[in-house]
């Protein structure tokens, strides 16, 4: 990321953040995108299903829905790309919304997920990580890693509808369990057959 950022006040069901933003992220996890807002917004319709939930959240960018979730009263952990300068923005968020650091998971969709992080949540987040194509393949093996331990992923997508389908197919041909839950949110769990 570069160093030029902006302290943002972004609205969330019930809440006010404030999000530093930079103006650059090689892999956009530089701002909060809108999609964060219309999923927690979902999330809140939908509450009973998060409800004492240890959650962990994929492609955190800045951390916002992670914070949201946890000025909530849920347990997150995030997880983003493995730059330190992401891990230290959403420290820093955390901050500015008065929440001590949320624990941090830096890890590269495809390879081994740290043992010592796993079985440490019951549900996983992912809102807009459908981006880049080239890593739906490596992003259905991180999801098969997560979910084998009984997990539901709670995934919202609004960037990248046009190839939506291409990840959702990968998904199934993975033994992975696709349900549509209307306002582009799809539950996936891992076929338990």
């Amino acid at each position: 990321m570069t160093n030029s950022y902006e302290v943002s006040t972004v609205d969330f069901p019930g809440l006010q953040l404030s999000i530093r933003e930079y103006s650059f992220s090689p892999v956009n996890a530089n701002q909060v995108w809108p999609a964060a807002q219309q999923f927690a917004a979902w999330i809140s319709a939908h509450w009973d299903l998060f409800q004492g939930k240890r959650v962990l959240e994929l492609g955190s960018g800045c951390g916002a829905l992670g914070i949201w979730l946890a000025r909530k009263g849920l347990t997150v952990t995030t997880s983003d790309y493995t730059d330190r300068c992401i891990e230290e923005n959403i420290r820093q968020n955390c901050a500015l919304n008065g929440l001590q650091p949320l624990p941090h998971v830096q890890h590269i969709w495809g390879t081994e997920f740290p043992r010592e992080a796993l079985g440490g949540f019951d549900t996983v987040l992912g809102s807009d990580v459908l981006i880049y194509r080239t890593e739906y393949a490596n992003l259905v093996r991180t999801l098969g890693q997560l979910l084998g331990r009984g997990a539901v992923c709670y995934l919202s997508n609004r960037r990248r509808v046009d190839t939506e389908a291409d990840f959702l197919f990968l998904c199934r041909s993975s033994g992975l369990c696709i349900e549509n839950l209307g306002s582009k949110v799809f539950e996936i769990t891992k076929d338990s057959t």
